[in-house]
Parts: C-alpha cells; structure tokens; sequence
C-alpha cells in the first residue's frame, strides 16, 4: 500500500471514526479495516507470485505492507523471480 492509498484509508477512517463519535468501537472497527485491506494486499501480491512459483517470505510482506513492493513480471521474456537485492535482502 503506497502513501496515496494510505492517505485515502486515512480519510475514509477519519469519516468513520467521526460518524461513529470517535469512540473505542469506531476505532476498533478501523483497526479491523486496515488489518483486512493489508492482507487483501498481501495476498494479492502472494497470489501473483505463485504465478511464477515464489512464495512471498516475512520480508516481502512487510514490503507489501509499506507499498515498497516490486511486482515481479512474469510476462514472456522477463526476469520471472524477484532479485532478492532489488527487494533488499542479500
């Protein structure tokens, strides 16, 4: 999730908490929201690594998480697995 689509969670939340009047409730209810979109994200990306046979570790989720994620390409003629420096492990 980049800082845009963030920024966009954080309005919708803002809006909601208000609704609700800002209460414990409201609060928990965005917290499950973010917890829900974050591995909505994460699967996706999972999911689009299967493709090329690669499973993504705990490093590569937290990636997912900050929107510091490259999607590997798997169209003909690519690079089809994740260079593991470009991702910052060694």
């Amino acid at each position: 999730m980049d800082d845009d689509q963030l920024k966009d969670m954080a309005a919708a939340a803002c809006q909601e908490a208000l609704a609700f009047g800002v209460s414990e409730e409201a609060f928990m209810k965005l917290a499950r929201s973010v917890r829900e979109r974050i591995c909505a994200a994460i699967k996706a990306e999972d999911d689009h690594c299967a493709t090329g046979d690669y499973m993504l570790d705990s490093d590569d989720c937290i990636k997912v998480a900050r929107g510091e994620w490259e999607r590997p390409d798997y169209t003909f003629g690519a690079n089809p697995m994740p260079n593991p420096d470009a991702q910052g492990r060694r």
